[in-house]
């Protein structure tokens, strides 16, 4: 009985999980609340039972009119996920309201399970899991209102890559170093593509994140009448914008590399793999410290683009002192969905989204500078 209840649930196209209202933290906001929902149903005590966590596709509506779709990542990316819904959403809006079936289906069954203590016990221990790791997500939905990609696009420069080097600036301006990261480049181009790594933790983002961080020039005695007076270093402004310019060039060399299939990662894993099955050993240079660290990633992100109004895309840290960070720039904001773990002595969400806009404050401040120099 349960191998064919779980047999039906695998053949299902999608799973439509109807919620009660409830679940939503007091100290947190209705974005973030709602992102909560979607990602893991608020615990044992609120949703998360009512969730089947490896199906590609959960369509949540919940009494409260909170919607919103959890989603399996092994068989397609966030972008076609999101491409799925907004595209039923728009055919929603035109379509005629659909006729009853001309026969009445059968009414739904509900399954039955073969409770056996064994099976009462993993729930239990699943239960406990779940919500321990609930407890342990520190998560933000983070709307930057300051300006969005249409400004980007005015500094000659793409959302993605000005976007990509903001989050470089933000970690160094928090750790002082880069670590190893990840944004997912689309292959979709190729057959049975999937994604590359867009490595953005480079030499040319690591310089000018250091010179966007260094101490700006104090004030200097005017001489005569003892007043301070502040000195501004021109070539120093006009440093960091040519550091920024070389840091973009160089993401958007990376970027196109990879969505053309010239990436590092893909190939290396490809190798690796063949190597294990070939000589039933992973090789020496698979083993080194150095590889390790390499695909490690500290920073996860992606840019996962919407066309609705008030939709974005989130998920969690792929490490324990790491961070996720999905991106959505719209005309004049962008919506950044922000992960780690409370239990990491290292990260901290809050602190990451505040650096996070103090980097674009200061980014925005510097290409203004140009424009006024100009």
């Amino acid at each position: 009985m349960n191998r064919m209840n779980l047999e039906l649930i695998s053949r299902a196209l999608c799973i439509l999980c109807l919620d009660e209202a409830g679940g939503d933290r007091a100290d947190t906001d209705v974005d973030t609340n709602a992102m909560l929902r979607a990602m893991h149903g608020a615990g044992t005590r609120h949703h998360s039972a009512n969730r089947w966590f490896d199906k590609t596709v959960q369509l949540i509506i919940s009494s409260d009119g909170t919607v919103g779709m959890c989603y399996e990542h092994s068989a397609a990316e966030g972008v076609a996920v999101v491409r799925l819904a907004e595209r039923a959403l728009a055919r929603a809006e035109v379509a005629d309201r659909p006729a009853p079936p001309p026969a009445l289906l059968p009414a739904p069954q509900a399954m039955k399970w073969n409770i056996t203590p064994d099976v009462q016990r993993t729930i239990e221990t699943a239960a406990r899991d779940l919500d321990r790791a609930i407890s342990d997500l520190d998560h933000k939905v983070y709307t930057y209102r300051g300006y969005g990609r249409e400004f980007m696009k005015s500094c000659r420069t793409s959302p993605d890559v000005y976007i990509q080097l903001a989050m470089q600036y933000a970690y160094y301006k928090m750790y002082g170093y880069l670590v190893t990261t990840y944004e997912s480049a689309s292959l979709r181009r190729f057959r049975n593509g999937r994604v590359d790594n867009i490595r953005s933790a480079h030499g040319a983002a690591l310089a000018w994140a250091a010179a966007m961080c260094t101490a700006e020039t104090p004030p200097l005695n005017d001489g005569d009448d003892g007043q301070k007076k502040v000195s501004f270093n021109l070539y120093g402004e006009q440093k960091k914008l040519e550091l920024f310019e070389e840091a973009a060039r160089k993401q958007t060399a990376i970027m196109e590399a990879n969505i053309l299939g010239k990436g590092i990662d893909n190939h290396l894993l490809g190798l690796r793999e063949a190597a294990r099955e070939t000589l039933g050993e992973v090789p020496p240079v698979f083993c080194d410290t150095t590889y390790k660290q390499m695909i490690e990633f500290k920073l996860s992100t992606s840019q996962v683009t919407t066309t609705t109004d008030g939709t974005f895309m989130g998920y969690g840290a792929v490490c324990p002192d790491g961070y996720g960070c999905s991106y959505n720039p719209k005309k004049d904001s962008v919506i950044f969905c922000i992960s780690s773990f409370t239990s990491s002595s290292v990260t901290n969400t809050e602190a990451f989204r505040q650096s996070l806009e103090e980097a674009l404050d200061s980014m925005k401040l510097m290409f203004q500078a140009k424009k006024a120099d100009n």
